[in-house]
């Protein structure tokens, strides 16, 4: 017989329980509790976020932006050209995380321009955290509180960020409340509105129409050819928009588009007359003879253009003399 020379230890031992705090001879007594260092780039966001810190949060991030000079009211969606550099915006991935997290949790605490404020800082440092889909039943919600500069930076951020045709009762809601800061708003304010619009796909030919008296009047402020030569081509790019953007919504009121047509300038971009002439071709106004004056131009731009812009040009220039000039190679 062998006899066992180690002593048993029942059930009710000490080292036999599983016991919930650190101790000398538990299951646990390896544990050892460390302090991880703060990340101190969370800042107060990490810590106090409430409304007022969120928005300066943003206004922070938007003045970096700024500073860079990538802001911009009217987007060039039509160029050849991207803008795919990295972001200016030097945060970390943690801060991101917690930024939106913040914010999606304070949503009903904030103001539409806040709301708005803070989804602007998202777009401009390129960042999607679900933002974007998150903050829309809120502003539809608040619709009223938004004036003119946030309805519009709204739309724009809204526009290019969310997917198409499945925020249409939003950007309908959007486009009923622009007769409320109507008021507010000038030239290039009404061209940004119906060109975010359109590019939400949404169009309205009753809000171009409310449009078109009072931005005849003001039109006269995009383009002002005192100023230096790129400005200038900068605001006859504004002109192009318009036509098009009117253009989009289903507008071909005639007396608006000989409007443009009187203060177009004869020195322009490529991209402007190409705008142009796209919603003059599109509302069913004659554009040849502007073309005449603008071959060079035309020419210039066909060149330098991908095959997408290429094949509108073609559409635009069929039944014109300048097409032979313009494809002769192709």
């Amino acid at each position: 017989m062998i006899r066992l020379s180690l002593r048993l230890r029942g059930p009710g031992h000490a080292s036999c329980k599983e016991m919930s705090v650190v101790t000398h001879d538990g299951p646990s007594r390896h544990m050892r509790f460390r302090l991880k260092r703060i990340n101190q780039d969370f800042g107060k966001v990490l810590c106090m976020a409430d409304a007022r810190t969120l928005r300066n949060t943003a206004v922070e991030i938007l003045e970096i932006v700024k500073q860079s000079g990538r802001c911009n009211l009217l987007t060039d969606d039509l160029s050849t050209s991207s803008d795919a550099s990295s972001p200016v915006v030097d945060k970390t991935a943690g801060f991101w995380t917690v930024f939106s997290k913040r914010f999606k949790a304070s949503l009903p605490i904030l103001s539409a321009r806040d709301t708005v404020k803070i989804i602007r800082a998202f777009d401009a440092a390129k960042q999607d955290t679900g933002v974007y889909v998150a903050a829309v039943l809120p502003l539809k919600q608040k619709i009223h509180e938004l004036d003119k500069s946030s309805l519009i930076h709204g739309l724009h951020v809204l526009s290019k960020r969310l997917k198409k045709n499945t925020q249409k009762e939003f950007f309908s809601s959007i486009a009923n409340h622009v007769p409320n800061v109507f008021w507010q708003m000038k030239a290039l304010d009404m061209v940004a509105t119906l060109w975010h619009l359109s590019q939400a796909c949404h169009t309205d030919s009753s809000l171009a129409k409310y449009m078109q008296p009072k931005f005849c009047k003001l039109a006269e402020g995009l383009n002002d050819i005192g100023k230096k030569p790129r400005e200038r081509y900068k605001r006859d790019s504004e002109l192009g928009t318009a036509a098009l953007a009117f253009a989009r919504h289903g507008h071909s009121d005639v007396r608006l588009f000989e409007r443009i047509r009187e203060i177009f300038p004869l020195d322009c971009s490529g991209e402007a007359l190409f705008r142009l002439s796209w919603g003059f071709t599109m509302a069913g106004v004659e554009v040849a003879d502007l073309l005449h004056n603008h071959a060079a131009t035309v020419k210039d731009h066909v060149r330098v253009s991908d095959s997408r812009i290429s094949d509108i040009w073609r559409d635009i220039l069929r039944n014109t003399h300048l097409y032979s000039e313009v494809f002769t190679a192709s």
